[in-house]
């Protein structure tokens, strides 16, 4: 036996709630990568807007701290000065650009980049690609391409975690909250949802 696959496959969205929220799918809504929809009566892809409760970076900005989160999916953009969406988020839209529903949106705009104060600018300035590698979820090496975008989610969190001192602009000084998600090796290849987490706060 060269590999074996579970029957059921990995979950990754429920425990992202969770290390986002700090409790449990029965408190924080998202119980699985797909929802029972009863408005449209099937399932869909669960999004941000399905939290119950406040995540951590909401309740960080809410507090007046300065918010990244980078490549970390349930992350909402509006509860951040500096998001970048995981590589995978467009993976989650079904709909084709014309047909796409109010979730489908969702998830497009979590596959974005929002940096209304140009912290990226300031890194690309200091010599680090800010570009991801592109990812086309129906091209061969797919997850591949997916393994060379999060070694760039390391080296812009690395990167912004170093900008307050490398700052020689009139930029204001980040001191944020970080959310980092890792594959481990071969586990994101295989799609079993299993993942190592970082967070870490800096207080400047």
């Amino acid at each position: 036996v060269n590999a074996l696959s579970p029957e059921i496959c990995g979950t990754s969205l429920p425990g992202r709630s969770a290390i986002l929220t700090g409790v449990d799918s029965s408190r924080h809504g998202v119980y699985g990568n797909q929802l029972f929809d009863t408005s449209q009566g099937r399932f869909r892809n669960a999004h941000p807007d399905d939290l119950r409760v406040p995540t951590v970076l909401a309740r960080a900005k809410q507090a007046g701290r300065q918010v990244a989160a980078v490549g970390f999916g349930m992350a909402h953009p509006r509860d951040t000065q500096v998001y970048i969406g995981p590589w995978w988020a467009r993976d989650m839209i079904r709909g084709r650009h014309d047909e796409m529903d109010r979730h489908d949106k969702i998830w497009e705009q979590a596959a974005g980049i929002v940096d209304p104060k140009n912290y990226l600018a300031e890194l690309t300035a200091l010599g680090l690609d800010t570009e991801f590698v592109q990812v086309p979820s129906d091209e061969p090496g797919h997850l591949i391409r997916g393994t060379l975008a999060d070694q760039q989610v390391v080296d812009l969190v690395a990167g912004l975690d170093a900008l307050p001192v490398a700052l020689t602009s009139s930029s204001p000084r980040l001191g944020c909250l970080i959310m980092l998600c890792i594959p481990l090796d071969t586990t994101h290849q295989r799609r079993s949802g299993q993942f190592a987490w970082r967070m870490r706060k800096s207080v400047r």
